[in-house]
């Protein structure tokens, strides 16, 4: 079995803080993604007002049309975000156009040193519709985002329907769920102890350091609140709770 672990808390939030997210989302019963507790204005000042992340920056040459798509796509998120919320946050703007912020990511290790969070059987979450990225896929998202703003054209809707395309084809294309993304999972791993051979070393590695190894930048993503029924494990402050 290879684990998937998504960490509660970031490296800047005390212990007393992290821990408190942990027991929110245990009465919760479900791990929801940034739309439900990224602040509001955290998220406009990385669109609309941050000197290197926001879209003007990023996408400075965009054609007119699909500048005011990118707005429209920005903003209906932005409305569903919180007034108050978390203002800690690795999200981008990017990552707002991808619709990124509408789910909940996991990896094959803890994001921390101290394992504050939850860990989950990840073939079963790929069997119950979860999708397998073999890598980030944020810099993919900027460069077919830039790509697509820079053409030309009639219309604010048809600047949006191209937009929203090209990234919904990308993400087809670069992700894996089903069967199809247990076999690209492992598939990595047998890569990792291909090249990495020290892995195999008195026959000592498993799955999940093959992994770690080969597949550093995997992640594995669910769309919407992700149910702690799932969960196999849950780690509050270093400490094993089940």
């Amino acid at each position: 079995m290879i684990k998937a672990f998504h960490s509660v808390g970031t490296e800047h939030l005390s212990q007393k803080a992290r821990g408190a997210i942990f027991d929110v989302i245990v009465e919760t019963g479900a791990i929801f993604p940034a739309i439900f507790h990224v602040e509001r204005d955290k998220m406009d000042a990385q669109c609309y007002r941050h000197v290197t992340r926001s879209i003007r920056a990023k996408f400075l040459k965009a054609d007119p049309r699909a500048w005011k798509a990118m707005v429209q796509i920005i903003d209906a998120a932005l409305d569903r975000l919180p007034e108050e919320g978390h203002r800690q946050t690795r999200f981008t703007c990017v990552d707002v156009l991808a619709g990124d912020l509408d789910r909940v990511f996991l990896g094959l290790k803890w994001r921390k040193l101290v394992p504050n969070g939850f860990v989950f059987n990840a073939e079963e979450l790929l069997q119950k519709g979860a999708r397998y990225r073999p890598i980030d896929l944020i810099q993919d998202f900027h460069e077919t985002i830039k790509e697509t703003v820079l053409k030309a054209y009639k219309t604010v809707p048809a600047a949006k329907r191209a937009l929203t395309a090209a990234l919904d084809r990308h993400l087809e294309q670069q992700t894996y769920t089903g069967d199809e993304g247990v076999h690209a999972l492992y598939e990595c791993v047998a890569d990792a102890f291909n090249t990495f051979h020290q892995l195999e070393e008195n026959g000592r590695a498993s799955d999940q350091e093959a992994a770690i190894w080969g597949c550093a930048e995997a992640e594995f993503v669910w769309d919407g609140p992700l149910p702690l029924d799932l969960a196999i494990e849950g780690w509050r402050n270093s400490k094993r709770v089940w």
